[in-house]
């Protein structure tokens, strides 16, 4: 799972950085089979587009 978790973050990072923005808030959604589903919400300290940031509130 940390591996597909750092792959989101890069490719979040990656499209951030495309359109000239910032994250202040990462949202992990996650379906599983049969429907249920969990989600949990991290603010940053300020805004970041850089894969450190990211990654630090993602894990």
């Amino acid at each position: 799972m940390c591996a597909a978790l750092f792959e989101l973050v890069v490719r979040l990072r990656v499209l951030l950085r495309q359109r000239s923005q910032a994250a202040r808030v990462l949202i992990l959604m996650l379906t599983f089979a049969g429907s249920a589903s969990w989600g949990k919400t991290r603010r940053l300290k300020e805004p970041s587009a850089r894969n450190e940031g990211l990654r630090a509130v993602a894990y």
